[in-house]
């Protein structure tokens, strides 16, 4: 069977239940024709906003996020039965869009996004990963070797209800204890039905 035109630029997606509930993504968005000239304290503030609003509605923590000069990462935990990450990624990507229009910019049509699987959600693969995302301007030579965390600002976590806890405002080992005590409180209180 021949994929018709409509369908053929599309990335197939996992069935819709993958993506609810307590699943963790990690998601990755491309600058439509990697158009680069956006990035700057201006757009991350407004994506921070982005982000804040869109955990609160949609029941999730952003362990991680990066932005690059052509593209940007998320990772997204679910904290509820109801959270749903297609319908949270559509809601974000339209506001996205919007700050990105100022400087002539869109979004690729769709986002990749990567699934994590039981056996990548245990605690050590799953930070694994995260220092991957947040590692991605240091690969990219964005930054100097071994330089601090800050010489990258535009990577950091958001816990909706917990400003004071990032990856950027943290140590390392005082950030996960953290995250890891918030994540499980968060869900058993969202699994009881109290977002």
């Amino acid at each position: 069977m021949a994929m018709n035109e409509e369908t053929r630029d599309y990335l197939r997606r996992l069935d819709r239940s993958h993506y609810q509930g307590l699943a963790i993504v990690h998601w990755s968005h491309t600058v439509e024709e990697r158009k680069t000239g956006w990035l700057g304290d201006g757009f991350h503030a407004g994506f921070r906003e982005i982000l804040i609003h869109a955990g609160f509605l949609h029941g999730l923590f952003c362990p991680a996020y990066c932005l690059m000069p052509d593209h940007f990462h998320v990772v997204w935990s679910g904290l509820r039965k109801d959270s749903d990450q297609l319908t949270a990624t559509t809601w974000m990507r339209r506001r996205v869009n919007g700050l990105l229009a100022t400087d002539g910019c869109q979004l690729q049509k769709q986002a990749y996004d990567r699934v994590l699987r039981d056996s990548d959600r245990d605690r050590f693969a799953f930070e694994k990963l995260i220092g991957y995302v947040f590692m991605n301007p240091d690969r990219a030579s964005l930054v100097g070797e071994g330089a601090p965390r800050s010489d990258w600002k535009w990577r950091d976590s958001i816990l909706p209800a917990y400003p004071e806890v990032g990856w950027q405002r943290s140590s390392p080992d005082s950030y996960w204890d953290l995250y890891w005590k918030l994540y499980h409180r968060a869900i058993d209180s969202g699994l009881d039905g109290n977002p």
